[in-house]
């Protein structure tokens, strides 16, 4: 009996180990890249190159799971909703009061949107009005 016991145990140590293997931390690593910014509409996802503060976009892309912060015109943008986030896309309103050219001291990021993630940051150009 007693050794059926200690085969067991091995049995199960040896599935641990090997379950573990399998979890390394060697995995690719996907950096954010934005393919599109799009509506968010049920019908329409067409690509746009301007955007209204206010208005939900949809942004298409991959490694978007690793996504930490995103900067609007160089502001941070918070209250990002994890629910409408996936590695492919992302559900982004907008904030209203966002500054615009007039009202920015620093014009780096101006009609910008910078998604900063664990591995990168990417900058996808796009105009931003009122």
């Amino acid at each position: 009996m007693r050794e059926i016991l200690k085969i067991l145990i091995l049995v199960a140590m040896g599935l641990v180990i090997a379950c573990c293997q399998g979890c390394s931390d060697d995995e690719p690593k996907t950096p954010i890249s934005i393919t599109a910014i799009t509506n968010y509409t049920l019908d329409d996802h067409e690509i746009v190159n301007e955007a209204k503060l206010g208005q939900t976009l949809r942004v298409v892309g991959t490694g978007l799971g690793s996504l930490k912060a995103v900067y609007v015109n160089g502001q941070l943008v918070t209250g990002i909703n994890k629910c409408y986030l996936t590695d492919y896309q992302l559900l982004l309103k907008l904030p209203t009061s966002i500054k615009l050219e007039d009202e920015m001291d620093d014009l780096t990021y101006l009609n910008s949107i910078r998604f900063v993630g664990t591995y990168n940051e990417c900058i996808y150009s796009i105009r931003i009005y009122r």
